[in-house]
């Protein structure tokens, strides 16, 4: 066998049959050079931040009382606006090791609202953090519009984002408006030490577009990773199982779809992509997938089943008959 296709064998596992239909070579070679050279070119053409600014609400109130009645109304008003509460979720005692107080405090005390926002609408995802100030000993994180300044408690603290660049959409001032208006009605001193800037639509959705064709270049890539890696193992069991092409082609698509599909896995500080047979080993994890990814579940399958069926019919093939024939012997 030649040097080129003993490497290809080599590089690409046990996806390749025993002529070395998976190596390197032209047509799967080609494919494969062209797929890595487009992950590499969506890779470097994305993924730039920006900053999302906050908008800060505070009531200082005269009363304990007053301060509670206060976050019972933004609470409400959030809610009804169509946000979800995450309540307090205060962090393990090792994770709590060299943290600020202020932090520690803020993470058992502060309540959470979120709104997602619509792909390519105006609008981006909305988080509003409430947290309560009942004494002069609870420890504070300033914002940075009011750095150094500390009124006097009871107070309450509101910091409205939204992930746009620079500043927020017309909806998410109008919520800040209405947040506002309903904090009016109770007793005490509204300040506001930074009102919400206007954002840049276009600037926003060329971010969006950014993002989507980053998300889209990193599943490919753990795609590419593991099917090589679990597509590989599993079709050197399969080779001895099945015979027939149609068959050792419908396993590895079902084996792409079932076991390699990037998911979303929620961790404590980030979402990275992972297999899908990682998640059939606990049911918590298989929750956890359904509520993240939500509504983009069924195309990254429909898309793991495009891939994989390409790849089946790429990299598997018919085995060409070897015809034996004898020399002639001019001696008998």
């Amino acid at each position: 066998m030649p040097l080129s296709q003993r490497m290809g064998r080599s590089a690409a596992g046990g996806l390749a049959d025993q002529h070395g239909s998976m190596g390197l070579t032209t047509p799967a070679g080609a494919v494969m050079r062209w797929l890595m050279l487009i992950v590499v070119l969506l890779l470097g053409g994305c993924g730039e931040g920006y900053s999302t600014p906050q908008a800060v609400i505070r009531l200082e109130a005269s009363t304990v009382g007053d301060m509670d009645a206060a976050a019972k109304t933004v609470a409400s008003k959030l809610l009804a606006l169509g946000f979800e509460e995450y309540p307090p979720k205060p962090r393990p005692d090792f994770m709590q090791q060299g943290l600020p107080p202020a932090l520690i405090w803020s993470d058992a005390h502060a309540t959470t609202f979120v709104r997602d926002g619509k792909a390519f609408t105006p609008g981006g995802a909305l988080r509003a953090i409430v947290t309560p100030y009942p004494d002069a000993n609870t420890p504070r994180i300033p914002y940075s519009t009011d750095i150094g300044s500390r009124p006097a408690p009871p107070f309450l603290e509101l910091g409205i984002s939204e992930s746009r660049p620079q500043g927020f959409s017309e909806e998410g001032i109008a919520i800040h408006a209405e947040i506002t208006k309903a904090l009016e009605q109770h007793t005490g001193k509204l300040v506001i030490p930074s009102l919400p800037k206007r954002g840049d639509d276009q600037e926003y959705l060329i971010s969006q577009i950014k993002d989507l064709l980053t998300t889209l270049a990193l599943w490919l890539v753990v795609w590419v990773i593991f099917m090589t890696i679990i597509g590989g193992l599993a079709m050197v069991g399969v080779r001895r199982l099945f015979a027939r092409t149609a068959l050792r082609r419908a396993a590895l698509i079902f084996i792409g779809v079932a076991f390699v599909t990037p998911v979303s896995t929620p961790t404590a500080i980030v979402q990275l992509l992972m297999p899908s047979i990682l998640l059939f080993l606990s049911p918590e994890a298989l929750v956890l997938m359904f509520q993240s990814m939500g509504a983009t579940l069924p195309i990254m399958f429909a898309l793991s089943l495009a891939l994989s069926t390409l790849t089946a019919f790429i990299f598997i093939r018919d085995r060409p008959k070897i015809s034996r024939t004898t020399p002639n012997n001019p001696g008998t």
